[in-house]
């Protein structure tokens, strides 16, 4: 587990993420809130505990809405989506459009993936095309 101290940035998040308490949905209650990630684990465990309603009873969650260049998984970890935030952050936007764009075109949506291909971003090879370059069709022929 990440164990750096990063605070919860309110203006720009790199993830930000609606979790929701899966028991009391079940049960026809609407229970949860929206987290920015990045952000410490205690204030996880804290938003969990307070504003998800997570205790011995009710102990499942899940993702119901999410605003990332990412697809994120109804059941995806939170605290796994918190390292992926930590290394967005770390990383420029061409970067994360790289990833993003390399992550799409893969199926690649469960964050573990994710997370390996954001650190070896300067490994994957990428050629950018312009299709206003390439001329017309006539010329291409």
């Amino acid at each position: 587990m990440c164990e750096q101290t990063f605070t919860q940035q309110q203006t720009n998040p790199q993830l930000k993420v609606y979790v929701a308490n899966l028991s009391k949905y079940v049960e026809g209650e609407i229970v949860g809130a929206w987290i920015n990630l990045p952000t410490t684990h205690n204030q996880i465990k804290t938003f969990l505990k307070n504003q998800v309603g997570l205790n011995r009873q009710y102990e499942e969650y899940a993702i119901h809405d999410f605003e990332s260049d990412f697809r994120i998984g109804e059941y995806e970890n939170i605290y796994d989506l918190n390292i992926l935030a930590v290394k967005l952050e770390q990383m420029s936007e061409p970067e994360k459009n790289l990833a993003s764009a390399y992550c799409n075109a893969n199926s690649l949506k469960d964050t573990n993936s994710i997370i390996n291909i954001c650190e070896q971003i300067n490994d994957l090879l990428y050629v950018e095309l312009d299709a206003n370059t390439w001329g017309s069709r006539e010329e291409i022929l």
